[in-house]
């Protein structure tokens, strides 16, 4: 099965370049300032060859990079999302409990090669991750699986800090269920995050909304003319250069 391929300008297939899974899935491509191309998932092989389940790293013609946490064991389950740091460590996230066999909770830090970096531990995290944005600061925004919260109270965003401890002073909340899509750092520090639920805070902002640095809900921002009735959900979100948001 294909699970990646890529397309030349025209939008034609290259096909000196693709590589073959198993019958899975890929959530999440990054591509590396060398060329190389990182993937997360949930898959655990590659062009027949058994590998780590659920993240890999692609040489920039496409050959499966052995030298990516050559013989660990990888996170084991699904990854969700991948960011690349300015450091060129590399950060998680998904439904795995451990990374190396080492106890990881949804959240771990790799070195550039692929190891475990042991400097970030998310210990007290109990926060599965939709989606992650890097703060100017390092501090990490991190979407929800708010449907994991029993509390009665769901908080649909949270931030950590940059060791993975939790960042308590950001505690916005939902009155319902539901997931957190996407989360964007805009450049002044303000918060967006689309997905699907109804109220924040015990006000109507359906499916999209923004906060301010600190979590507290952003005053200046409604949806509620467009998004009210027309959308079941918002899937993702991107800042044009005049500042406008594309939301889909």
């Amino acid at each position: 099965n294909e699970m990646m391929f890529r397309l030349n300008v025209d939008g034609s297939v290259d096909f000196s370049h693709s590589f073959n899974g198993n019958s899975r899935f890929v959530n999440r491509m990054v591509v590396q300032p060398d060329g190389k191309i990182l993937l997360g998932g949930n898959f655990n092989m590659i062009d027949g060859f058994p590998i780590a389940q659920g993240m890999a790293r692609l040489n920039a013609d496409g050959m499966y990079d052995t030298t990516f946490n050559s013989g660990g064991s990888g996170p084991g389950s699904s990854v969700g999302d991948i960011e690349l740091l300015a450091n060129g460590k590399i950060l998680i996230s998904g439904g795995f409990g451990s990374y190396n066999g080492v106890a990881r909770q949804y959240f771990a830090l790799l070195n550039s090669d692929g190891t475990l970096d042991n400097s970030f531990n998310p210990t007290g995290s109990t926060l599965r991750s939709g989606d992650m944005a890097i703060q100017t600061d390092g501090k990490i925004v991190v979407g929800t699986y708010v449907e994991f919260f029993n509390e009665g109270l769901y908080p649909p965003i949270a931030r950590l800090n940059a060791n993975g401890t939790v960042d308590s002073s950001i505690h916005p909340f939902m009155g319902s269920s539901g997931f957190v899509y996407k989360v964007l750092v805009q450049p002044d520090g303000r918060i967006l995050l689309s997905g699907f639920w109804n109220h924040i805070n015990s006000v109507f902002r359906r499916n999209l909304a923004r906060f301010m640095p600190d979590g507290t809900p952003d005053p200046t921002f409604s949806n509620s003319i467009f998004f009210d009735d027309v959308l079941d959900y918002v899937r993702n979100l991107d800042l044009q250069p005049d500042g406008k948001i594309l939301a889909a």
